[in-house]
């Protein structure tokens, strides 16, 4: 889903990706635009759709729009449903964050990954996820200064592979999905009503905003391996920071299907589980660095903001035959702010040792 083929990032965009990584954002938006979108022969997405409504709720959104896929032609009426949408909103002269909400079945086969109609599981009523997703980028959300950040949740399961596009600190776009396995099912996993339930505890114990790559490392770090949702950042650098709305949440107004998933223990702390855990990765720079740039660099580096919870520190550094590979510690937040990006690789995960070095 990268709108332009890139192997590595120059020394520019290394360092406006650090810079990013490590600061401390707030919400930016102005306007606020959800579509939520079923198949109309799907009596269980009605459930999800629910779910993302009281969801949309709690991240100040106003109530979704909805878009029932007929059983054919389904691409169409997704496309003019969002076009329309996006239309709207790339002409508007307020910043616009636009969440797109997909809740239905899916199946693999030779030709890729799909959302399938629960009545026609033929392959003339799919609808091609990627292409649709790429179309979506391509298409409709490719000019990087329109004003527009897209968060799209999938609530199905779906296995990404897509590059991060760099390009524009100036928006995002990013890809939820409930899982990277298959799930003939579709009822294996509610991305939304996990989402739901995560977003009402931070409401709960008094967050004012939440960051979406957070939330969902707290989401993978309390599932098992192959229950994990995903995700993909695909255009941008760091993640969507949306501000939570101050309301009274009633956990009994919740669908009750809530009560069977684990709830996060109350915490001052505005990060509870990503900054217990260290991730270490490589980074590749393409090799246009000279040795006076490169001291300059470890200068710069070392006189970053330093965290507790944004944690990143340089473990080393060598050059390589085209490029030059630097090796970070940091916290599972700074990482998944740079998961994606051309020359990023996780190297491994561990409990930190030693944070004393933070200030």
């Amino acid at each position: 889903m990268a709108l332009r083929s890139k192997t590595l990032l120059s020394k520019k965009e290394f360092e406006d990706v650090l810079r990013t990584a490590v600061s401390r954002r707030t919400p930016k938006y102005t306007e606020y635009v959800s579509l939520h979108v079923r198949w109309e022969d799907d009596k269980h997405a009605a459930r999800e759709g629910e779910n993302f409504k009281e969801l949309a709720k709690l991240l100040s959104f106003p109530p979704p729009k909805t878009c029932v896929l007929p059983s054919k032609e389904a691409s169409f009426s997704l496309l003019s449903s969002s076009g329309e949408i996006m239309k709207k909103a790339v002409h508007s002269s307020k910043k616009v964050i636009f969440i797109l909400h997909y809740a239905g079945n899916s199946m693999k086969d030779g030709t890729g990954q799909y959302p399938v109609s629960p009545k026609n599981q033929s392959v003339v009523h799919r609808v091609h996820v990627k292409s649709i997703l790429r179309r979506l980028l391509d298409d409709i959300f490719a000019p990087f200064n329109v004003p527009v950040d897209i968060l799209i949740i999938l609530d199905c399961c779906l296995g990404f592979s897509a590059t991060r596009e760099p390009g524009s600190a100036s928006r995002v776009v990013g890809v939820l999905g409930a899982g990277e396995r298959e799930d003939l099912s579709g009822r294996g996993q509610s991305l939304s009503l996990q989402l739901l339930t995560e977003v009402q505890n931070r409401v709960q114990r008094g967050d004012e905003t939440v960051e979406i790559a957070d939330l969902m490392d707290t989401l993978q770090q309390k599932l098992p391996l192959d229950k994990r949702p995903v995700y993909a950042p695909s255009i941008g650098l760091g993640s969507i920071i949306l501000p939570l709305n101050r309301i009274d949440v009633d956990k009994t107004s919740f669908n009750s299907e809530a009560k069977n998933h684990a709830q996060a223990p109350a915490s001052p702390s505005r990060i509870s589980l990503s900054s217990l855990v260290r991730s270490t990765f490589s980074l590749q720079v393409s090799n246009d660095i000279n040795g006076v740039e490169l001291e300059n660099l470890f200068e710069w580096i070392s006189a970053l903001p330093r965290n507790k919870d944004l944690v990143l520190r340089l473990e080393n550094a060598k050059p390589m035959r085209n490029s030059f590979l630097f090796i970070f510690e940091s916290s599972r937040l700074v990482f998944l702010r740079l998961a994606g990006l051309p020359g990023v690789a996780r190297l491994c995960e561990h409990d930190p040792s030693e944070s004393s070095w933070i200030v």
